[in-house]
């Protein structure tokens, strides 16, 4: 299955030591465990796999649609 994981806020970094960024980070690592492909569209900051500073609902429809588009 693939999943989208969504985080819109600019100011949440996942790469963070915070109770948010672990059970972000977490979450993303158990979906992946159980095999699934989880395409991460995450505004703040991240080190890892990223589509990187989305603005406006236009940009992530469009963003949206090609990732669902797109053959994994």
């Amino acid at each position: 299955m693939k999943i989208l994981y969504y985080s819109p806020h600019p100011h949440l970094n996942l790469s963070a030591e915070t109770g948010y960024a672990t059970h972000m980070r977490e979450m993303i690592n158990a979906f992946q465990e159980r095999g699934h492909t989880v395409i991460l569209v995450i505004r703040g900051g991240i080190e890892i796999n990223v589509v990187d500073s989305i603005a406006g609902e236009k940009k992530v429809k469009k963003l949206l649609t090609k990732i669902c588009n797109t053959s994994f």
